[in-house]
């Protein structure tokens, strides 16, 4: 992914090959979210009425590349898990027991990918509202729009995480993916909620 086009990215994506799919999609997303941060970030830098928020802001790019590391590194990371759990379903049926073993095994792995790029979109959602009514007011419909790719990044997530566990019989791990999940997506959207109230109470204000 890291030195492809985006062209041939989107001719692999629409292959009939299982990978990459909806896990690269989804640190796309974030990487395009996290990107825009950091575009927020280094145009509202220069302006004179935010010189006193130097600090802050060179914290918030610093923390928004990062995440754009993290995001190609997510969807790199289920490409593999993927593979591995394909491997697993493959193997032959004469010991039933390992198989069965190794699926399981396979399905928990799968689901980290996605649960760690909700944990992402968390993460993007909290440089949104950090950003929101804060930035240049020239890039608020930037905010705004990471702030919309959080929300589809984490609600993606969350569908590539089900469909792993929906199939893990130990209730134990699977209760435990999805609590972590679950509160991620609530942070998303209780957050993006107010970023977009906050950007709406500031277009009204000019």
């Amino acid at each position: 992914m890291l030195d492809q086009s985006l062209e041939t990215f989107l001719d692999q994506l629409s292959s009939s090959e299982p990978t990459p799919g909806g896990g690269a999609a989804v640190g796309v997303v974030l990487g395009l979210g996290a990107a825009l941060t950091s575009m927020v970030v280094q145009i509202t830098l220069p302006k004179e009425a935010h010189q006193r928020d130097k600090a802050w802001l060179m914290d918030i790019l610093e923390r928004a590349e990062a995440l754009r590391v993290s995001a190609t590194q997510a969807a790199q990371d289920d490409e593999v898990a993927f593979a591995s759990l394909m491997d697993a379903y493959r193997m032959s049926n004469e010991d039933q027991q390992a198989k069965q073993q190794a699926v399981q095994e396979g399905l928990a792995a799968a689901s980290r990918p996605p649960l760690e790029s909700a944990r992402l979109a968390a993460q993007l959602a909290t440089l949104c509202d950090e950003l929101a009514g804060r930035s240049s007011r020239g890039v608020a419909s930037d905010v705004e729009v990471a702030a919309h790719l959080s929300l589809a990044a984490v609600r993606s997530a969350a569908a590539n995480v089900a469909i792993n566990t929906a199939s893990i019989d130990d209730e134990t791990v699977r209760q435990s993916i999805d609590q972590q999940l679950s509160e991620h997506v609530d942070h998303v959207e209780t957050t993006i909620l107010r970023v977009l109230t906050r950007l709406e109470e500031e277009s009204h204000d000019h």
